[in-house]
């Protein structure tokens, strides 16, 4: 057994796909309700600087140190608010989910395997891929499943140890300047991640909707005065 919790993030009557993303959700909250506990941890919406504000107020305090979308800081809210709830448990691992998510029934059993092979110290593991990343991995040997991440985008499905939780949240006091997967994946000097290869079997998918945040948002200084 793993001592793992999960959060699948999702917010209701928000963005055009909304219910295909709810009826999504729900079913793999169901089905892995079965295996772990749900963290009691909330979904944040931030649309405005009002939003972003409260947030700030009753919860972490956000540093972008970028330019960013409104969504995009909610990503990191959700994220970073769920770590630190994460961390008041006796988990040993945390598992998120974005609720455009799609999985086939083997998807626990595998991540049992998975998580066995993972090398020590490790601090994220991307349980998926987009299939139009496979072209970046610079690996040969096709019995390899579990390998260094090699893709650059999305936090469909992943997991984080309790150090990494930590690290994150002692890192980010200071300010981000990418939005949170570029801010993991694209930096192996500060994380360890690992994913799978390939050639390895995927169980989780991506669900095509349109992400209204990405299709329609500009990205803003969010701390800006006056904004």
């Amino acid at each position: 057994m793993i001592n793992l919790t999960y959060k699948v993030f999702h917010i209701d009557s928000f963005g055009e796909s909304s219910e295909v993303r709810k009826k999504l959700s729900s079913k793999i909250d169901k089905y892995l309700g079965d295996f772990f506990p749900r963290l009691d941890t909330e979904t944040v919406l931030i649309s405005n600087k009002e939003q972003y504000d409260l947030f700030n107020m009753h919860h972490l305090t956000l540093k972008p140190t970028n330019e960013f979308k409104w969504g995009e800081i909610g990503v990191w809210a959700s994220n970073l608010l769920a770590m630190q709830n994460f961390l008041k448990t006796d988990h040993d691992y945390l598992m998120l989910m974005e609720d455009d998510i799609q999985f086939d029934l083997l998807t626990v059993p595998h991540l049992y395997m998975h998580m066995k092979n993972l090398p020590k110290g490790w601090d994220v593991f991307s349980y998926y891929v987009h299939p139009n990343q496979f072209s970046r991995y610079p690996g040969t040997d096709i019995t390899q499943m579990v390998v260094p991440a090699y893709q650059d985008w999305s936090m469909l499905c992943y997991i984080v140890t309790r150090n990494m939780a930590e690290k994150m949240l002692a890192e980010v006091k200071n300010g981000f300047n990418e939005p949170i997967d570029w801010h993991i994946f694209r930096h192996p000097e500060r994380y360890k991640v690992y994913t799978l290869a390939p050639s390895a079997f995927h169980p989780i998918e991506l669900y095509e909707t349109k992400s209204t945040f990405q299709q329609n948002e500009d990205r803003i200084l969010i701390d800006k005065e006056g904004i």
